[in-house]
């Protein structure tokens, strides 16, 4: 009923759209919410004044995320050749797979980015004033609908998509969503349903969105006692790196925990993985270096050459580091990383990766990015940057329903991956246009028109942004 009623008010507001643009009138601006033709224009605008190398970060996270998901799944199937996964752990290539994980905390870090700047530019706007309760509503209204809507679908017609020996086994988890849907959409269910999650990979959403609530303390010591704010910000920041790595070191735990249960009940996941006082370093990270550019205001900073040469080494150091760290031991040694480098590697690379991404921002920003800016500054990225929520929440549906439905043994290679990403990237891609058309764009219209943000008078000097630092409220959404 729900998704006729949509695809009606899709009809409707298209036709009435239409007709007023041939009238040459002016439509009401809350009765076209839902036209295809105006949305599919607001989805295809590529928009000016803002961070752009920011949208590439987040759409090659969201590939790495996508691609390292048809890994897992592919590794479930039954593969004729399952005892070749032993020694393809082994390889160099499956690395990209094992620590995947990090991806993660490329999207906590730029929620941290995005949270500060554009509160403190309302802030600036506002005397330093922040409207906590609107702030809050407005985050869980832009970001709830196309949650609910996906677990409406994995409850009811996900059920009758596909058929096959293996359906039941793979797509079993929705029977989940039967006692824990609400935990989901209030957003706890990271804690509250670590082993029983509906939608297992929304447990990102709980942990940004608790981040997000967490938010005004931050911001306001930041705004008010600038030095000490940020002094109490690093400290914080220091005792959850501390503690994860105090976790990881009592509880035994290994890398191998995270990197190759496979979807496996694992004690680990929820208190180092799921948790987010375990995951918010990357936030934080971001939450510090988004003030740094609020203060900066755009200046571009003039740097010698070799300072940034260095800057850059160390950061792509930094970067495959972080990838292939634990190659060199699974050759050594089938036990893989001690807990010690496990302690180590967690704590420290969850710190260490936001930290190499400032530094990609920072010479992105002020002209030391290269080819590098050129690529992450693409405007193509811009489209799949504003789909990318749609595209997280859709992909793993449509990667289950693909691998649950196969009726013959499968072959597992690194080709046979690559050629799986691309079908589930090309159907999740389509999908989450019609959600964003669909619920995702009218949302926005209709929150916009009856919640209208309000902007105070201030001076000139007061509303001049930083041409470098310019993001909408849109953009800290997507």
């Amino acid at each position: 009923g729900l998704f006729i009623l949509l695809a009606v008010l899709m009809t409707l507001s298209t036709c009435y759209d239409c007709l007023f643009s041939y009238k040459g009138k002016l439509p009401n601006k809350l009765l076209i919410s839902f036209s295809i033709p105006k949305n599919l224009r607001q989805l295809l605008k590529i928009q000016q004044g803002h961070i752009p190398c920011l949208h590439g970060i987040r759409c090659l996270s969201l590939f790495w995320i996508i691609f390292l998901h048809c890994y897992l799944y592919l590794i479930l199937s039954p593969n004729i050749n399952s005892n070749d996964i032993q020694s393809w752990e082994q390889t160099l290539f499956s690395m990209i797979e094992q620590s995947g994980s990090i991806a993660v905390d490329t999207f906590f870090f730029l929620s941290g980015l995005l949270v500060i700047m554009v509160a403190f530019r309302e802030m600036a706007k506002n005397t330093g004033k922040l409207n906590v309760p609107m702030m809050y509503i407005h985050r869980y209204l832009r970001l709830t609908p196309v949650l609910a809507v996906a677990i409406l679908f994995y409850m009811s017609l996900f059920n009758y998509i596909g058929n096959g020996p293996i359906w039941k086994s793979f797509t079993v988890a929705n029977k989940i969503c039967d006692k824990t849907w609400w935990e989901t959409l209030f957003y706890v269910q990271n804690y509250a349903a670590a082993g029983e999650m509906c939608l297992g990979h929304a447990w990102y959403l709980a942990v940004d969105m608790q981040l997000f609530f967490l938010s005004p303390i931050f911001l306001i010591v930041i705004w008010k006692w600038s030095k000490f704010g940020i002094a109490a910000t690093i400290t914080f920041g220091l005792l959850l790196v501390a503690c994860l790595f105090t976790i990881v070191m009592i509880n035994q735990y290994t890398i191998y925990d995270i990197a190759r249960n496979y979807g496996a009940a694992s004690e680990a996941m929820p208190k180092i993985y799921y948790s987010t006082h375990t995951r918010c370093s990357a936030w934080i990270v971001g939450l510090i270096f988004g003030y740094y550019l609020h203060r900066n205001n755009g200046n571009v900073a003039k740097l010698p050459n070799w300072s940034v040469a260095v800057s850059w080494l160390i950061s792509l150091i930094t970067v495959f580091t972080i990838v292939f760290a634990w190659y060199p031991r699974t050759l050594l040694s089938t036990s893989g990383p001690t807990v010690l480098e496990s302690a180590f590697y967690l704590a420290v690379g969850r710190v260490a990766w936001p930290l190499a991404l400032c530094w990609m921002v920072y010479a992105c920003i002020n002209g030391y990015g290269g080819p590098i800016n050129v690529f992450l500054s693409w405007s193509l990225w811009q489209p799949i940057s504003k789909l990318s929520y749609s595209m997280y929440i859709w992909h793993l549906i449509v990667i289950t329903i693909n691998a649950s439905r196969i009726k013959t043994n499968t072959y597992f290679s690194d080709y046979d991956v690559i050629l799986s990403f691309w079908s589930n990237f090309s159907i999740t891609l389509l999908v989450s246009i019609c959600v964003y058309l669909a619920v995702e764009a009218p949302i926005v219209d209709i929150e916009s028109y009856l919640l209208p943000r309000k902007t105070a008078m201030v001076s000139r000097q007061q509303t001049t942004p930083a041409p470098a630092a310019t993001i909408s409220q849109q953009n800290l959404c997507d």
